[in-house]
């Protein structure tokens, strides 16, 4: 980042300032995710949806929900613990959509999405919740 964008930057920051997250936020933030969490946000998900690499879909994880609670919240708090994430919650298919009505030959006519695994998923919405 050059000079003048890094020095207009810290002088935004300093005039402006950021909110601060208090003491108990960052707790709450913080704190294990909890068998409710896990359960919510399986719940939440929408079926249907393409699957990531993994090939597991949300359909999967609702199904299966009982026998997963438990592993997913430990590879979760162990997360919040400071652990690396899984290898494969880094991974994604990228994939091109057509745009509605639009000519399927020109390539700025697509638009790209990328296929997540369900598991980094749910980790994402817990914390997107907490938030």
């Amino acid at each position: 980042m050059g000079w003048y964008l890094q020095t207009w930057i810290n002088q935004f920051l300093k005039t402006n300032g950021l909110p601060k997250v208090t003491q108990e936020k960052r707790t709450i933030l913080n704190c294990k995710i909890t068998q409710q969490e896990i359960e919510g946000a399986i719940q939440n998900m929408q079926l249907g949806k393409s699957p990531g690499p993994d090939g597991l879909t949300s359909k999967y994880y609702k199904t299966l929900k009982d026998y997963l609670i438990q592993p997913l919240m430990e590879v979760c708090n162990q997360i919040m613990e400071g652990k690396k994430a899984p290898e494969s919650w880094k991974e994604a298919f990228i994939t091109l959509i057509p745009k509605v009505e639009t000519e399927k030959t020109q390539l700025k006519n697509y638009r790209p999405i990328s296929l997540l695994n369900v598991d980094y998923k749910i980790f994402a919405d817990i914390l997107a919740s907490r938030l």
